[in-house]
Order: C-alpha cells, then sequence, then structure tokens
C-alpha cells in the first residue's frame, strides 16, 4: 500500500462528523406517573392521624417497624399516632396498636352478579389498597380488612363491601352490547375506575385509599353458559350468511355490468337467469353441480 493513499485514508476518518462518532442517544418516553398517595387524600379529604399528645413520654419503649405506624391509646382514649419507624418511647400507661402501611390486594374472585339484563354473571376482581390511617381502622369500622384486625372465620368490612360494589356497578351494565355501547365485556378500564370510586366511598371510614381495581375474570354462570353459546353461534352464523349474501350480491351485478362492457346483450329473463345462478352457486353451503339443460 502506497504512504499517499494511507495518507487520504486517515484524512477521510477525521473527516468524520462527531455525531458519527459514537451512537445516537434516544431520549426515552416517560413511564406512567407513579400514584400520588398525598394528593389522593387530599382530594378524598383523608387527614393524617396527629402526633402523641401528653405530659409524659418516657415509661416505656416500643418498636415501631418499617412502614408501620402506632396507635396511641390512654385508659381507652385515643391520643396520638406515632409515625416514624424505630424504637419510641411511649407513656407507661399507653397502649400501642401498631397498623400496617403496606399495600395489600383482596381478591373477589366469582362473585355472581346480574348485568344490565338479568343474565347471571360470575365476575373476579383484585382490588389494591393501603392504609393511611393507624386510628380509624381501630376507633370507627370493626373488621375493618383481612388480617390481625379481622375476626376468625368471618369476612371483612372491605371484602363484604367490594361484593356489594361490584353487584351494584356490574347491574347497571349488559354482559355485552352492540359496537358503541357500554358493556361489562369490552369496556373494563372504565368500568374498573366506576369500580374504585364506588368502592372508595364505602371504605372512606376505614381510612384507606383504594389505589386500584382491575377485572380479572368475566364469564356467564354454569346455568346459562351453554344457552348463551349456543346464541353468541347462531348470531355468528347469522352474520356470516349477511356477509356472504352481501357478496353474492356485489359479484353477481359486477357479472352483469362486465358482460354488459364487452357488447354482450341480454333480454331481462336472460339476465335473470344468469343472476339466479350466480347467486344459488355462491350463496349455497354445497358445491355447485353443472347440469345440462
Amino acid at each position: 500500500v502506497r504512504a499517499t493513499d494511507l495518507q487520504i485514508a486517515t484524512a477521510n476518518i477525521q473527516k468524520v462528523s462527531p455525531a458519527m462518532e459514537r451512537p445516537v442517544q434516544q431520549e426515552m418516553a416517560p413511564g406512567p406517573e407513579s400514584f400520588d398517595l398525598a394528593k389522593r387524600m387530599e382530594q378524598l379529604g383523608l387527614k393524617v392521624d396527629p402526633e402523641p399528645f401528653g405530659c409524659c413520654r418516657c415509661g416505656k419503649c416500643i418498636v415501631v417497624p418499617d412502614n408501620h405506624q402506632a396507635a396511641l391509646f390512654f385508659c381507652g382514649q385515643y391520643t396520638g399516632t406515632v409515625k416514624t419507624s424505630g424504637c419510641a418511647c411511649i407513656g407507661f400507661f399507653d397502649e400501642a396498636r401498631i397498623i400496617s402501611m403496606k399495600k395489600y390486594t383482596l381478591d373477589c374472585n366469582k362473585v355472581k352478579v346480574l348485568d344490565l339484563k338479568g343474565n347471571p354473571v360470575l365476575i373476579s376482581g383484585v382490588a389494591t389498597y393501603r392504609a393511611t390511617s393507624a386510628k380509624k381502622p381501630i376507633t370507627d369500622v370493626s373488621n375493618p380488612w383481612p388480617g390481625n384486625l379481622c375476626e376468625p372465620d368471618t369476612q371483612s368490612f372491605m371484602e363484604l363491601q367490594a361484593q356489594a360494589v361490584l353487584k351494584k356497578v356490574a347491574a347497571q351494565y349488559p354482559y355485552e352490547a352492540p359496537d358503541g355501547q357500554a358493556c361489562l365485556l369490552r369496556d373494563t378500564s372504565g368500568i374498573a375506575a366506576q369500580f374504585r370510586e364506588e368502592l372508595q366511598r364505602q371504605v372512606m371510614d376505614t381510612g384507606c385509599v383504594i389505589t386500584a381495581f382491575d377485572l380479572t375474570d368475566l364469564s356467564y354462570a354454569p346455568e346459562i353458559a351453554q344457552a348463551m353459546l349456543q346464541r353468541q353461534q347462531a348470531e355468528a352464523t347469522v352474520a356470516a350468511r349477511k356477509l356472504v349474501v352481501q357478496a353474492a350480491v356485489h359479484i353477481a351485478n359486477d357479472a352483469i355490468v362486465e358482460i354488459g362492457k364487452l357488447g354482450r346483450e341480454f333480454d331481462k329473463d336472460v339476465e335473470a337467469g344468469i343472476i339466479r345462478s350466480l347467486l344459488t352457486a355462491i350463496v349455497s353451503t354445497q358445491t355447485a353441480t353443472p347440469t345440462m339443460p
């Protein structure tokens, strides 16, 4: 290789623009906004618990785990909430009830409801919630949610309210409907938002915030599932036959038009016979058998 060739190649490499020296960095689209608990509490009118009050707070120590709060009671009277995790000093006669502030899910599995048309439907949903107060679930509601605050073998307040909300909201919509109309089968996102808002109103006294409510399963009840399946099959068959007939009409009409463009002329009877034969051959579910007159 000649030295001049090497010099030319080196010069070409140095002329490469800075944009080509390194790969272009694409700006990533921002992800979905996180759930703003403080903003949601402000919208709902929920207030945070007050700090403990009293003259003596050095009688004994308690340990508050991470993401927990402790409601304090003196002789049965609420005196405040410890919101900081770790070791906290409280009064000697104070009673501490520790409440978790973690997120939890509530599974409403196969709740039987009646849709707008009165058809029995099995619907399942998952509610995501978290506590915002350590006082309310203890003083305002009995058995607020599943867990250590609920008595054994007893459905919690939130479970019963979730089932009632499912039945109430599902009764406002049909299982399925024509295009453009709201129904349980297609409009799951909008209906789930309505579920969430309705459940939130029902469980305000527990101090919980419902962060999400998603529909997970939807089906007809077993007693009508077979009949509804037959109806769906019949509707699909009718829709398919309508499509075939419409296509056959257009094909027959196009055939007559194209033959006319070629200079062929028919009387009305011959034209009707051609159309009849084409419609019969296209619409029929069996293979056409040619016959000689």
